[in-house]
């Protein structure tokens, strides 16, 4: 696509993070915030986002982190905020495991089987800046390939049997004219009732409300910034 300086294509599906499963993984920074009422100790609020990646966008994060590629291979983000309460501009992390490899647990629910997820490694930045950071979220990366092996395997969540898509795209160019050109590419294959879109344009609105609500105020230089479109696809 035209003025397109950087696309990204990912799936995701997401499951429940029950402490309870955890309890022998979980750092011993988050174990005291949950025990000092820093963050939530309800197991019913936590949940895995695994997210599957192209092999090259995969390949790349695992470049920059110098990681080395291993069949089979999920990564974890080590980090979640120390304390849920404060702000999110504000907020410090702490590693979520105790150990860079290791293996975490997850469910559809609680009454579903759980599923175990080997981690090959760990990282500490959120790749493609495509996420903020969420307080209860424990986010691991693979490839799409494995991600869809994963839920072949453990079948699909009964509540939520959607597997979902995402395109990220990057501009410096007019962002809501390259939104439009993105769309109407996509309404050539997927109806529109079957997908959303938002871009920073809306984000933006969105962030200053929430600034406004969280009583906190950051002024940033605009100058060489990327506009971001996020397309999801049912």
């Amino acid at each position: 696509m035209a003025n397109v300086d950087e696309l990204h294509i990912y799936s995701y599906k997401t499951y429940k993070f029950f402490l309870d499963d955890n309890s022998d993984v979980i750092s011993d920074e988050m174990d005291r915030s949950i025990k000092e009422g820093m963050k939530t100790s309800d197991s019913e609020r936590y949940y895995l986002t695994i997210y599957g990646f192209e092999k090259e966008d995969f390949d790349n994060i695992l470049k920059e982190n110098n990681l080395e590629y291993k069949d089979n291979m999920y990564i974890l983000l080590n980090k979640t905020c120390l304390d849920e309460n404060v702000p999110y501009q504000m907020r410090e992390y702490i590693p979520l495991v105790k150990d860079d490899k290791t293996q975490i647990s997850a469910r559809y629910s609680m009454e579903d089987d759980l599923i175990n997820i080997p981690i090959a490694d760990s990282i500490y930045e959120f790749p493609y800046e495509l996420q903020s950071y969420d307080k209860r979220e424990v986010s691991v990366f693979t490839t799409m390939e494995n991600l869809e092996e994963l839920i072949l395997k453990t079948g699909k969540d009964k509540n939520d049997p959607v597997n979902y898509h995402q395109v990220k795209l990057k501009t410096k160019s007019d962002l809501n004219m390259v939104t439009d050109d993105y769309l109407n590419t996509i309404y050539k294959y997927i109806t529109k009732r079957d997908h959303n879109t938002s871009n920073d344009i809306l984000k933006e609105a969105y962030r200053k409300e929430q600034i406004r609500n969280e009583h906190f105020f950051k002024f940033r230089n605009s100058d060489d910034i990327f506009n971001y479109c996020i397309i999801q696809c049912l």
